[in-house]
């Protein structure tokens, strides 16, 4: 996934979930996202630049049914 720079652990141990999300470093850098367009009731892809919030690639998402 890009932009990840550390995966989520599996057993947090001592430390709690709320300092994983907010106390990592947070480098402008593209992430993977998913977002929902309630309207359409559609699931999308998106690359975002989180220092600039310009949007670097979409995709809709897809089931495994639909990629063939």
């Amino acid at each position: 996934m890009t932009g990840v720079s550390a995966l989520e652990p599996e057993f947090l141990g001592d430390s709690s979930a709320g300092a994983w999300v907010f106390n990592r470093d947070g480098s402008p850098m593209v992430r993977s996202e998913w977002w929902y367009h309630r309207a359409t009731q559609l699931w999308f892809k998106v690359q975002r630049h989180t220092g600039t919030d310009q949007i670097v690639g979409v995709e809709l998402a897809r089931t495994n049914e639909e990629s063939g």
